[in-house]
């Protein structure tokens, strides 16, 4: 595969593209929550002009294009395969190839942190989800990214770049893909990529996943948001212990420092909630705002309801847009994403980029 750059989150995708949720959280507790969020997220995305692509397990999708009132913007396609929400994990990144044209590639879902046959046995299903994705619904030839032969294991949810040659990822990569830890295959695997310049950093402390997109966002090509965790410790039932608290907070101010001094990089920092307890067995998300949805110029940021922390968000975007000149609208999405957050992910998680 001849090196091509990958398409940034600021390009102008064909859609944007969804699972939807009603089938597969039945039997969740915060079913109808988590249902009235998509609803109410999908709605603003169209509000806003952009087009979605609502890909589902049931097969009457007329009951769906209701709650968007038929809207052209809203498209909707029978998904057999898919098993969770997490599209941005199993689905493809794109590039363009040496016409400008976007292409579709794959990495292979397989991640570390499935333990059990039915951890495995879930993955698969979503494995065959992203090939779908390809293959049915963009009508593309299924490429993976592979170095010798072998398939690349990556997680959509563990790869940020500046659409130029520029992408951090963390150590997963290596433990994930024991052959990258040969100069000449890592070598191989940022070439087919279009990546000059790979930055690999550990995960944060207590992250299964080893995702990146919960703490470090690319604003352009040279700017960089970072986690901070900037208020005083809390007790409380719902917080993570302040043993683990000082490790994330440590961490993030680690990599602020990392990626300025070391990578040259223009740090600002993003504010975050104190981490919250797992009520499943992931991570939880709730009080995340990195974990954004960014299209062209417009950012949607989470919300956790009407409080400080949220307004503190919002205000140091609008901040850093006036005083650096950047180009970007900030939409609040004003409906509380904790149900969803609960489960591991906010926006980025849920939606992928088509082209």
């Amino acid at each position: 595969m001849e090196a091509r750059y990958l398409i940034p989150e600021w390009g102008n995708p064909k859609q944007i593209g969804l699972i939807w949720p009603e089938e597969l959280y039945k039997n969740e507790s915060n079913a109808a929550r988590i249902l009235e969020y998509y609803i109410f997220f999908i709605r603003l995305l169209i509000s806003n002009e952009i087009p979605v692509l609502i890909l589902t397990c049931m097969k009457d999708e007329t009951e769906i294009r209701k709650d968007f009132n038929n809207d052209e913007l809203v498209d909707v396609k029978y998904f057999q395969e898919v098993s969770d929400l997490w599209i941005r994990d199993f689905g493809p990144v794109f590039q363009r190839d040496e016409k400008g044209v976007p292409c579709p590639v794959k990495f292979l879902y397989e991640p570390s942190y499935h333990y059990t046959a039915e951890d495995k046995k879930w993955g698969d299903r979503n494995e065959k989800a992203g090939q779908q994705i390809v293959t049915e619904f963009l009508r593309k030839e299924l490429k993976y990214v592979t170095v010798n032969g072998k398939e690349i294991k990556l997680d959509g949810g563990n790869l940020v770049h500046n659409g130029n040659g520029k992408a951090i990822i963390t150590s997963r990569i290596l433990s994930e893909n024991e052959l990258l830890k040969e100069e000449k295959n890592l070598k191989d695997f940022k070439k087919s990529l279009g990546i000059s310049e790979l930055i690999i950093i550990p995960p944060e402390p207590g992250d299964d996943t080893g995702h990146v997109d919960g703490m470090v966002r690319f604003l352009d090509e040279q700017r960089v948001l970072v986690n901070w965790y900037p208020y005083d410790y809390i007790q409380s039932d719902k917080y993570i212990s302040y043993s683990e608290y000082l490790a994330s907070r440590d961490y993030t101010g680690w990599l602020a420092h990392y990626l300025k001094i070391e990578k040259g990089l223009t740090v600002l920092r993003m504010p975050s909630g104190i981490p919250r307890k797992n009520i499943y067995d992931f991570e939880n998300a709730t009080g995340n705002y990195m974990n954004f949805l960014r299209v062209q110029d417009k950012i949607f940021l989470p919300y956790y309801g009407d409080n400080e922390e949220c307004n503190l968000a919002k205000q140091v975007l609008l901040n850093y847009k006036a005083k650096h000149n950047l180009n970007l609208q900030v939409v609040q999405v004003k409906k509380n994403a904790t149900p969803l957050a609960e489960y591991g992910g906010v926006l980025n998680c849920i939606t992928l980029h088509l082209y």
